[in-house]
């Protein structure tokens, strides 16, 4: 692997697992090797991936999680966050993982949100791109997708 000019990123830092993730995810998206990091707390892989759509929360975060003999990959997106593949070999985590990846950066699904009565949105899930026409009336305040085609405020 390219280990790239980035202070943040020590690959001999990460845990077998998580290195062993990066590994996969940089083959799969070699560029993203420029926004990957060390998680703060220790020896997990993060990676924020910029949004080109800058209505969304944040990046695309991906992160991994390693405890108690299993890991996780770990999705944020917008305001929704999801564990994929715990507990599941590395090989197998990463293909569940990269399915909903492909889904988000390729617009085919979107990311949902309610807002609450304190004035914060709290996630309600990803939709389908083709079935955003057919959310029931009330079920979320705002739509965001990675490029921001399929943004929508409902409130």
């Amino acid at each position: 692997m390219q280990v790239p000019d980035n202070e943040l990123f020590d690959i001999d830092r990460l845990n077998p697992y998580a290195r062993e993730v990066a590994d996969l995810l940089f083959a799969e998206y070699p560029d993203w090797i420029q926004f990957a990091g060390v998680h703060p707390d220790g020896n997990e892989l993060e990676i924020n991936v910029p949004v080109p759509d800058k209505d969304a929360a944040g990046d695309l975060t991906i992160y991994t999680r390693w405890g108690f003999g299993w890991g996780c990959i770990s999705l944020w997106f917008d305001l929704d966050a999801n564990d994929f593949g715990c507990g599941y070999p590395v090989d197998d985590a990463f293909k569940i993982a990269n399915e909903v990846i492909s889904d988000i950066i390729n617009e085919r699904i979107v990311a949902g949100a309610k807002r609450q009565e304190s004035g914060y949105y709290l996630s309600v899930g990803y939709f389908p791109v083709d079935e955003i026409d057919s959310i029931p009336a009330g079920k979320v305040s705002q739509l965001r997708s990675f490029l921001g085609t399929y943004n929508r405020d409902f409130e």
